[in-house]
């Protein structure tokens, strides 16, 4: 049994996923799902992790978003950053690249790359400029509100999921109260679902079994008689 630092510190990991397995990943928004999909590639391994934001950290944000309450006025790109590398020890550090700025056109450095920016005409615009980049494979995007989220894959390299998707990308994001559009457990379920989608994406004997959608609505899981009943899984296709 090795002793060396690397695997000692993900040894109870090993037999679900193999750190050298992983690939570099670009995450486009770091706020509610985006910080959480930060801290969660960063544990898990993540060689490079490239960060692109330009807001910054408000105070409504720390409730529902992966970021310390002296981060209140900074981009959250950057602040990402450091949260992402406190958490590693500093011999297995990955690299984490920050842009305080939004992505507009710039070229991205992982293969996957998590889409969490806002609204739908946001993302219809970034998803235009990401297919001109040819060493981007896989785009998982989050899409969020209350305690309801989808979570949506696609294989850049195959025509039909391109436009299947795209497809999603059409029509009006659903509208919801200031008060009543994130919660921190909504959050953290669907950032641990993208990250699940992408280490099946890494492992390429599962690439075959990759969702193209996957959606859960945690309140109707309570509320719904027909859930209770039935048992019905809480994650539906």
């Amino acid at each position: 049994m090795s002793n060396t630092l690397e695997d000692q510190f993900y040894i109870r990991q090993k037999g679900i996923i193999d750190k050298l397995l992983l690939s570099s990943v670009t995450i486009i928004g770091c706020g509610a799902s985006g910080s959480c999909i930060g801290v969660l590639v960063g544990k898990l391994g993540c060689p490079v992790i490239e960060l692109w934001d330009g807001d910054t950290v408000e105070i409504h944000n720390l409730p529902n978003q992966y970021y310390p309450n002296d981060s209140i006025g900074k981009n959250k790109a950057t602040v990402l950053k450091d949260v992402i590398e406190l958490f590693t020890p500093k011999e297995l550090m990955p690299s984490v690249i920050a842009h305080d700025e939004m992505y507009i056109d710039n070229d991205v450095i992982g293969d996957v790359v998590f889409l969490c920016a806002d609204g739908l005409d946001n993302r219809r615009e970034i998803y235009r400029k990401i297919q001109t980049h040819k060493n981007v494979n896989w785009l998982i995007d989050t899409r969020m509100g209350a305690e309801y989220y989808e979570v949506h894959t696609v294989n850049l390299n195959d025509r039909d999921d391109k436009k299947r998707y795209y497809e999603t990308l059409t029509g009006d994001d659903i509208p919801l109260p200031c008060t009543a559009r994130s919660v921190i457990y909504n959050v953290m379920s669907m950032a641990s679902l993208a990250v699940t989608i992408y280490t099946k994406i890494v492992r390429q004997g599962e690439r075959d079994y990759v969702p193209k959608k996957l959606s859960c609505d945690l309140l109707g899981v309570y509320l719904n008689k027909e859930y209770r009943e039935n048992e019905s899984p809480i994650i539906s296709l």
